[in-house]
């Protein structure tokens, strides 16, 4: 179940395009290695039915997402180099690698390891850690024919075989077939974008071989669309209903929306990589409103007295508020956030970030703040 999710998760991260207004879109090697050193957090659906409106097919579209509803978890991806991983060894031919942290009733990491050559980009392995078992698995599958551009069609294969096939054999097969269907402006909380969006026809196979001989066979249809953009990679994610053949579906089983992206080191730890000790939860309520005396809370950990300072950003890296910023003794915190500036405003609806500083280190999450 959760490698699954994982690989429905980083649908949102496999590709990334540049976009130039009222012009052709197109997808290089350097455009996708420019995401190198990027966090990222998105929030996905984990209802399993989304009303969605996911748009037709052409140029110069508008999606507009900034008010879509989603009871959800967030994961984190982290752009990063091989060498940065503990299984850089094991798939030498690999310069690109897509780090996935999902938390929760979910939890675990999936490391995509792919090859960004100048004329495509191939995932060559896969490795999901979990609490309790650990899988590694090499692959030789396109990701996308480099450069890429609007209306450009590539189809991608995929078996699994379980068994003998001489004997007994289950055979997973996947057929998807991938077109840049339209581009247009994609508006989100956290601002409007430019974008490219990806539509992927996909079939799956399930073969059943007794001495070699199809005993039984079974199959099912399905549509994915990805929203792309030059700033932030993949921003949004929609998966139809099992069988949905109307490219224009209206209830998805899975929906994805980018919360924040950052560059910085510091702010990108993880929560795993920070000291014994020091920790910062994900706000609660998420989202939340700042009407009617709103709030939310964040609560963090120190083991150790130190300064602290805890304040919410925006995405552009302005400070708005200081909700602390003194010495404080070891033990459990809690703050509240009313979605106002040091003065009193109510802010913006959006994405914002949320940073606890204490003793030489520094986390960060984001929230999201709604009227």
């Amino acid at each position: 179940m959760f490698k699954r999710t994982i690989l429905r998760a980083t649908g949102m991260v496999v590709l990334f395009l540049s976009f130039a207004a009222h012009a052709q879109i197109s997808i290089t090697r350097s455009d996708v290695l420019s995401l190198l050193g990027k966090t990222q957090i998105t929030r996905d659906d984990t209802t399993g039915s989304v009303a969605v409106n996911v748009g037709t097919a052409g140029a110069n579209k508008t999606w507009d997402f900034r008010t879509q509803v989603l009871q959800a978890q967030n994961f984190t991806t982290q752009y990063v180099t091989p060498q940065a991983t503990p299984y850089a060894a094991q798939f030498p031919q690999a310069n690109f690698v897509q780090k996935v942290v999902y938390t929760g009733t979910s939890a675990g990491t999936a490391y995509l390891f792919s090859n960004v050559a100048t004329n495509n980009w191939t995932q060559v392995g896969l490795v999901i850690t979990t609490q309790d078992t650990s899988f590694v698995e090499p692959a030789n599958e396109l990701i996308a024919p480099l450069p890429a551009q609007f209306n450009q069609t590539w189809t991608v294969t995929t078996a699994d075989t379980i068994g003998d096939f001489a004997t007994f054999a289950f055979i997973n097969k996947s057929v998807s077939v991938y077109t840049a269907d339209a581009w247009g402006t994609i508006r989100l909380p956290l601002g409007d974008l430019n974008c490219l969006r990806v539509r992927n026809n996909n079939t799956f196979y399930s073969l059943t071989y007794f001495n070699g001989t199809l005993f039984s066979s079974d199959s099912s249809k399905g549509i994915e669309y990805l929203w792309l953009t030059k700033e932030h990679g993949a921003v949004a994610s929609a998966s139809s209903q099992e069988g949905e053949t109307n490219p224009n579906f209206t209830d998805a089983s899975f929906f994805a929306l980018l919360q924040s992206t950052t560059t910085a080191v510091e702010e990108a730890q993880a929560a795993h990589e920070l000291p014994s000790g020091f920790a910062l939860a994900q706000n609660y309520p998420n989202p939340f409103s700042a009407t009617s005396a709103g709030s939310t809370t964040m609560q963090f950990e120190l083991s150790r007295a130190a300064f602290t300072e805890l304040a919410v950003f925006t995405l552009q890296g302005e400070q708005v508020r200081v909700l602390t910023a003194r010495v404080l003794s070891p033990g459990a915190y809690t703050y509240r956030w009313d979605g106002r500036d040091e003065a009193g405003r109510t802010l913006a609806s959006g994405t914002y970030i949320y940073r606890l500083k204490t003793g030489g280190v520094q986390t960060s999450r984001a929230l999201l703040l709604m009227k």
